[in-house]
């Protein structure tokens, strides 16, 4: 394909081209608008206006827009004029042809001869490149167009189907049904035939085909000198004018949120700490770790170590803390989750104190596990002594059967205790 016709097409198709067309459009039409203005005032000697071929120009009051005008050129004319130019050529291809296979030749007509072979190959070139210019060009709109076509007919044949069924059907209930669908259907069709209404099921396309190409790109000289900030109330303005009763409920839903977050954020925050405290007296029975470092660690037979998938188990049981995560916790990497958890404030104070803050009830429950017939251990040192022979010597597996006796005390304990070497679970076990 030539450089120039690839220019051509990558004038439609780059985003940044886009943008550019957008944005010259968008002054085009503050051009128009002031323009306008001009016209209806009074006082027409305060500006300054001008049009040409190539540009737009206006100046008025604090308002001053200088355009260029973007190059158009139709295919279909070019195309014609290729032809037109290939015919003349031809003309001198056949003259020459004709002499040189008759030997009426001279040296000068057979490279004349050549040079023409070459440019009538190139006209071709072009005629084909504009083609399929105008092929890549409308593409994008083509396959709208055919959306849309296959949509609209999709929807006309669910409506064929459940007429037929409200004049067949029988029972009154299920014929409701239908009615209300149909209902909607011939709704949505009415929408989508409405020319002043964007529907969103549909693509937007052109109306007809692109038979022109943008030879050069519009550029702005001067800006409208105008706040862009008035632009976006006006649009705003419009927009609230258009909404249904469902956006404007949700438009107050998130007023009414904003107000929240903003009382929230003036609450006291030694209360809020005071909360937290207690949240996260909860949640650090369930962990083996005292500090980020250990909650991140990588090293699995450590007793303190943790997976990812137990830590957020862990996490999503008390909500409290939950909610003063990200709320994409869950997403993050062990170590951010670690960072994360002892970004609270107080957090690693919490984790050094001892776990002394058992209630009465939950010290009847210690009372009564200890007083079990099969426990003859009388202290920590005896419940994680490896002496078989001893009278009071226990297997992690039988002490563990008897904890999940009591699953009151079991709340009390990690949640990993059952994977705590013997030492550790008895440890954890008096710590209560």
């Amino acid at each position: 394909m030539l450089e120039k016709i690839q220019t051509y097409i990558d004038n439609y198709i780059k985003d940044e081209n886009k943008k550019i067309m957008n944005d010259y459009l968008n002054e085009l039409k503050e051009f128009n608008k002031i323009k306008n203005n001009i016209y209806k005032s009074k006082n027409k000697n305060d500006y300054t206006l001008t049009e040409t071929k190539e540009e737009y120009n206006i100046k008025y009051k604090k308002t001053d827009i200088r355009l260029k005008k973007p190059i158009y050129k139709n295919i279909f004319d070019e195309i014609n004029i290729l032809k037109n130019k290939k015919k003349l050529k031809k003309l001198d291809y056949d003259y020459l042809q004709y002499r040189i296979l008759y030997n009426l030749n001279t040296e000068n007509e057979i490279n004349k001869y050549n040079k023409l072979v070459d440019e009538l190959r190139g006209i071709d070139n072009e005629i084909k490149d504009l083609i399929e210019c105008y092929i890549l060009i409308n593409k994008d709109n083509k396959i709208k167009i055919d959306f849309n076509t296959s949509y609209y007919k999709k929807l006309k044949q669910e409506q064929k189907g459940l007429y037929d069924k409200i004049i067949n059907e029988n029972s009154e209930l299920n014929n409701k049904n239908n009615i209300d669908n149909y209902i909607k259907l011939k709704n949505e069709q009415f929408e989508i035939t409405d020319t002043n209404k964007n529907s969103p099921k549909l693509k937007q396309v052109f109306s007809n085909n692109i038979d022109y190409i943008i030879v050069n790109l519009p550029e702005i000289i001067k800006e409208s000198t105008k706040k862009k900030k008035s632009v976006k109330k006006e649009k705003k303005l419009k927009e609230k004018i258009l909404l249904t009763d469902d956006e404007k409920l949700r438009e107050q839903n998130k007023k009414l949120i904003k107000k929240i977050n903003n009382k929230l954020q003036k609450i006291d925050k030694e209360k809020i700490n005071t909360i937290e405290k207690k949240i996260l007296d909860k949640i650090f029975k369930d962990f083996n770790f005292k500090d980020e470092k250990e909650c991140g660690s990588r090293s699995s037979s450590a007793d303190y170590f943790i997976k990812k998938p137990d830590l957020v188990k862990i996490i999503k049981k008390y909500p409290e803390v939950e909610k003063l995560m990200p709320s994409n916790y869950n997403k993050l990497s062990k170590d951010k989750i670690c960072k994360e958890l002892f970004q609270i404030e107080n957090i690693e104070t919490k984790l050094q104190e001892p776990n002394d803050k058992v209630t009465p009830e939950e010290k009847k429950f210690i009372d009564e596990l200890l007083k079990d017939k099969d426990i003859l251990f009388k202290d920590e040192k005896e419940c994680g002594s490896r002496a078989s022979s001893a009278d009071y010597f226990i297997k992690k597996p039988d002490l563990i059967k008897i904890i999940k006796k009591y699953p009151e005390v079991e709340k009390l304990l990690p949640n990993n205790y059952s994977k705590l070497n013997k030492n550790k679970l008895c440890n954890e076990l008096f710590k209560i």
